[in-house]
């Protein structure tokens, strides 16, 4: 019933799940379904609130995420320095 007068709409959700949880969150796609499948959308809806998101944009967005992660810790090994210009 709530499905069939607009409250509840399994779509709509999971494409703000994900918006949100990628910019809040920093999840990746494989937790980004996971975290779906566990809320009981169905895999049709998962792969729809996922298909924007490619491989590129993954990427990009696992470099910064390392990039923060490296900046908050504090690195004492000269060698953890060179990880750190390397990632950069």
């Amino acid at each position: 019933r709530l499905t069939q007068v607009g409250l509840v709409d399994d779509e709509d959700f999971a494409e703000q799940w994900v918006r949100s949880r990628r910019v809040n969150a920093g999840k990746g796609k494989r937790a980004l379904a996971a975290e779906l499948r566990t809320k009981g959308v169905d895999h049709l809806g998962v792969d729809a609130a996922l298909a924007d998101i490619d491989a590129a944009a993954e990427r990009t967005r696992a470099e910064q995420l390392v990039r923060d992660k490296l900046r908050r810790e504090k690195l004492g090994d000269p060698g953890d320095r060179d990880a750190e210009n390397k990632v950069a």
